[in-house]
């Protein structure tokens, strides 16, 4: 692009010059004094009828090559913001959420479990599996994780999220008078392409969900690294 505007100039120096030239010599031409009145002239005078057919175009010829400047500045910007939206585009999406499904009570067990969460709501990269309850993460960045649960009081709740193994945030609330309660947790977390995530319900307490989508685990890619 850059290379078409400066062509372009410089063809356009060239035809005016040549105009101006053309012109120039008609003029020069045209005002060419006989031999014996040119001897009558001052010199003065007649050097001052010359230099005017010396005269060549460089102011427009200069800002012209200004515009060229400031051309070729607004395509470097141009370009970046082209490279920048590039750049968004190619960037990896990953983002998922899914319920517990069906309609009544998960739990009470006897030993934790992982809580498999099948009704998938969003599944953008395909990382989450419906049938394990385990997001694999895909790509290395900075990842938002979060769960919220509903659930009685008849027994206590108590959920973690779990990476490869390790507890890193939990939700809960203590048994009471049978009421209903409700709990969240999410944290950003540095993850990295392979870590696994998943909600682990501890033995002992219990959660619902039903046609509200009340107990839920969901995460999305903020940043990629």
């Amino acid at each position: 692009m850059k290379q078409f505007v400066t062509l372009l100039v410089i063809l356009h120096c060239s035809v005016f010059q040549a105009q101006e030239a053309s012109t120039l010599q008609t003029n020069c031409s045209d005002e060419e004094v006989p031999f014996t009145e040119r001897l009558v002239q001052s010199q003065s005078s007649y050097r001052s009828n010359y230099n005017k057919c010396l005269v060549c175009p460089l102011d427009t010829c200069n800002g012209l090559l200004k515009n060229i400047g400031f051309m070729e500045a607004q395509l470097r910007v141009l370009e970046s913001q082209i490279e920048e939206l590039r750049g968004i585009e190619e960037r990896p999406k990953v983002a998922f959420s899914a319920s517990i499904g069906g309609h009544g009570d998960t739990g009470p067990f006897s030993t934790d479990i992982t809580l498999v969460f099948r009704n998938v709501l969003t599944n953008i990269g395909s990382a989450y599996n419906p049938a394990t309850g385990i997001f694999s993460v895909p790509t290395r960045g900075i990842y938002y994780i979060s769960f919220f649960y509903h659930g009685g009081t008849a027994n206590p709740t108590r959920l973690s999220l779990f990476k490869n193994g390790q507890r890193i945030a939990t939700a809960s609330h203590h048994q009471g008078d049978g009421r209903a309660e409700n709990g969240s947790n999410g944290v950003n977390l540095l993850l990295e392409a392979g870590d696994h995530l998943y909600i682990v319900l501890w033995a002992g307490s219990w959660v619902w969900d039903g046609n509200n989508i009340d107990t839920i685990f969901s995460g999305f890619l903020l940043t990629p690294l």
